[in-house]
């Protein structure tokens, strides 16, 4: 997962994907990522400087299961973390 190395500026988005049933409407869930979500986090300064890096399993270049690829994520996340704040 060499394209998240650095997770304290990667904004991780877990969100469905695609166009999907709510009740008895259908959800672009792409395009509220891309109109809201992703222009949102992308303006988004750090305190140190710096922009955050936005990533969504569905559309970056992970090697294989989504699940997969949220779970590394995640446990890296909470590693790092968790090691930082010690």
């Amino acid at each position: 997962m060499s394209a998240l190395a650095d997770f304290e500026k990667t904004c991780f988005v877990i969100m469905p994907f695609n166009k999907k049933k709510v009740g008895a409407i259908t959800v672009d869930f792409d395009a509220i990522y891309e109109k809201v979500f992703e222009p949102a986090i992308r303006k988004a300064r750090l305190p140190e400087g710096g922009e955050l890096e936005v990533h969504r399993t569905d559309a970056d270049e992970f090697s294989s299961s989504i699940t997969q690829d949220m779970y590394e994520y995640i446990t890296n996340l909470l590693t790092t973390t968790l090691q930082r704040n010690r």
